[in-house]
């Protein structure tokens, strides 16, 4: 395998939260085979944009949200029964 990267598989839905205040982006991606917690994954949210990344492998996803959140607020939380990282970030 060369230098590829390969984009983790994940489903975005605009979702209401009401512990954020409203609307929010909740994004899911389901992670590779080993992973156990959050200490194995990069995960950085910016405003108009979210990029995770799994430490030590060619495996990431870099995603454009359709509408600016507050980066200052997103939460991601690791489930390792689901094998899934969620991130949710309110919009602006």
């Amino acid at each position: 395998s060369g230098g590829r990267l390969t984009e983790l598989s994940h489903e975005c839905a605009e979702v209401t939260h009401p512990k954020l205040g409203g609307e929010a982006y909740s994004l899911t991606v389901s992670m590779p085979e080993g992973v156990g917690d959050m200490s194995e994954v990069d995960v950085e949210v910016s405003s108009l944009k979210v990029e995770v990344e799994v430490r030590g492998t060619k495996q990431c996803l870099n995603l454009a949200w359709p509408k600016p959140v507050d980066a200052d607020r997103a939460q991601a939380k690791f489930s390792r029964k689901r094998g899934t990282l969620t991130v949710l970030a309110p919009l602006v």
